[in-house]
């Protein structure tokens, strides 16, 4: 995907600028426009990212002004809000003093909950790029987000947790308005599909020892183990970085530990798991999979995706590009109305959120409630090397599709699909191949970055030599477009009706079968001289269902 410059499908933005200039005159030099997100407390982790994205729109957005003759400039001014409802509040007061009206934030659901009747009765405005509580899709309300609400991701759980086999669910959760939602929203849905949910743990989100939580919650899980079989079983975690000493006390008990986690967005690439030496193992060994927003990525993405990435160190959160989406709706709203006042943005967002586009999403188009639309999930998993992403939830079609994974492997090739999307990745090591479907609905081309333990293509002598690509059985244009010591980047072109794209080489990486299996693989290929025994697990166990 390559950047481009951000622009408006709908020419009304900016020609309604133009026409109404002495408009203009409301709109001084510097609007001062407030992010409050959770800069300290449960929500760190991630709240920190979100700033960044918000202070990079910012300078973005003022380019684009700038690019545009308009002579007034977004400035920014951070307050944290401690992960608290109470100081969430006492700071969009604080702010409101101050004639800051224009709220990117909070990041929680339990701190908008705080803010919004008081937001209401003074004319402000919040965009919240992470809040999801079904219970704040409300019409006509002083909040926007562009994420969509929890309703969406409890069908996303319920439907990954059939997918998995799962029959009985034991769920723990923090006590408010987001954890209460989102588990209302999955156990609705779960119950739906036939699941049975046993009486779970409610615990207090300001509370600091875990012990007894944890303790009720095994007995919630023994109850469950009496009827069904512990693969058949999960625990299901809504939590912030408090899962992780949630973690740490779940790993004493052996019950807890034999069974299946599931988690919900707030948990999906934790920095603070990862980097716990028990919690980190605890997810690893419970196969714990977590559930994050599935965006659809604009024009500028990979751009954001880079800059944070190389001040992070490590791969963002999805909700960097909803914040960064979010302060371009509260300058395209100043913009779009020629005024400041957080009334007249209001009456206009839906219409600004439906036009907008090429910025981090490919839409921000909103319901009647001011929510996301877009409601599609994928699947983060947390193994030895990281964090790596796994199945894909469809809201459309209520279905679960393997994109990510490379199935039976710790895999996840980076690829960017023109004209369809992939449905699923698998390897066939004794032909050295990887085998790609997909849904071409379009003429188009695939660019996928191929890990060289995963697929490689060499002469004896290891120097790099030509993948064969066949595209449904013919030979296919395609392009090596990057290469170094860890990867090679392949773009190849389809047709519109194409269903299977395979990469030949000289090596491709054995799926873990379990022992057995893997024994009975290995007798087959003291046959095939050309496939290469050099593979490398990142999982200790098949992810997501493959065995």
């Amino acid at each position: 995907m390559k950047s481009a410059k951000i622009f408006l499908v709908a020419a009304t933005v900016l020609m309604g600028a133009g026409l109404a200039a002495d408009a203009y005159a409301q709109v001084p030099d510097e609007v001062k426009i407030a992010v409050v997100l959770p800069l300290t407390g449960e929500l760190s982790s991630f709240g920190i990212q979100l700033n960044q994205a918000a202070e990079l729109a910012v300078a973005d957005f003022n380019a684009y002004l700038e690019e545009n003759g308009q002579t007034w400039r977004l400035a920014l001014v951070a307050e944290d809000t401690e992960t608290n409802p109470v100081r969430a509040l006492e700071k969009i007061q604080a702010l409101h003093a101050r004639g800051i009206d224009i709220i990117v934030g909070p990041a929680g659901s339990a701190q908008l909950s705080s803010i919004l009747p008081y937001m209401n009765d003074n004319n402000m405005i919040a965009i919240s790029p992470s809040s999801t509580a079904p219970a704040l899709a409300i019409p006509g309300d002083s909040a926007f987000r562009t994420v969509p609400d929890d309703f969406n991701q409890g069908r996303a759980i319920g439907a990954l947790l059939e997918h998995e086999g799962i029959e009985a669910v034991v769920p723990i959760w923090r006590g408010e308005v987001y954890g209460d939602g989102l588990v209302q929203a999955t156990v609705d849905d779960f119950e739906s599909r036939g699941g049975a949910v046993y009486d779970g743990v409610r615990y207090n989100p300001e509370s600091s020892e875990f012990s007894v939580s944890v303790a009720e919650l095994a007995d919630g899980v023994s109850e469950a183990l009496e009827t069904h079989d512990a693969d058949k079983t999960a625990v299901l975690i809504v939590a912030f970085d408090e899962a992780v000493p949630i973690f740490q006390v779940a790993a004493t008990y052996d019950m807890l530990d034999d069974i299946r986690w599931f988690g919900g967005e707030a948990v999906a690439q934790s920095t603070v798991i990862a980097e716990d030496a028990i919690a980190s193992q605890f997810a690893i060994d419970t196969d714990l999979v977590t559930v994050q927003l599935l965006l659809d990525p604009g024009d500028r993405a990979d751009s954001i995706s880079e800059r944070i990435g190389e001040w992070l160190g490590d791969e963002p959160t999805a909700f960097v590009y909803t914040s960064y989406d979010a302060v371009w709706l509260a300058g395209l709203g100043i913009l779009e109305t020629g005024s400041v006042d957080p009334a007249d943005i209001r009456d206009a967002m839906l219409d600004v959120a439906a036009s907008y586009s090429g910025g981090a999403l490919s839409s921000t188009e909103m319901n009647e409630a001011g929510d996301l639309m877009l409601a599609n999930y994928e699947t983060w998993l947390l193994v030895e090397d990281g964090w790596i992403r796994g199945v894909a939830y469809d809201g459309q079609s209520d279905s679960i599709m393997s994109v990510g994974v490379v199935d039976g492997t710790g895999f996840a090739p980076d690829h960017d699909m023109q004209g369809g999307s992939v449905l699923g990745m698998y390897t066939d090591p004794q032909e050295a191949t990887l085998i790609i479907d997909i849904d071409a609905v379009e003429d188009g081309m695939l660019e996928i970055t191929l890990p060289r333990d995963l697929v490689d293509s060499q002469t004896p002598d290891g120097d790099d030599s030509g993948f064969f690509v066949l595209v449904d059985g013919e030979e296919a244009v395609h392009e090596e477009t990057a290469a170094d010591g860890d990867s090679r980047t392949l773009a190849v072109e389809f047709l519109a009706g194409a269903e299977k794209i395979e990469v030949i080489g000289t090596s491709a990486a054995i799926p873990e079968f379990g022992e057995i299996g893997m024994l009975v693989l290995a007798a087959g290929l003291v046959l095939i001289t050309v496939v290469s025994y050099r593979y490398r697990t990142r999982a200790a166990r098949p992810l997501l269902g493959t065995v």
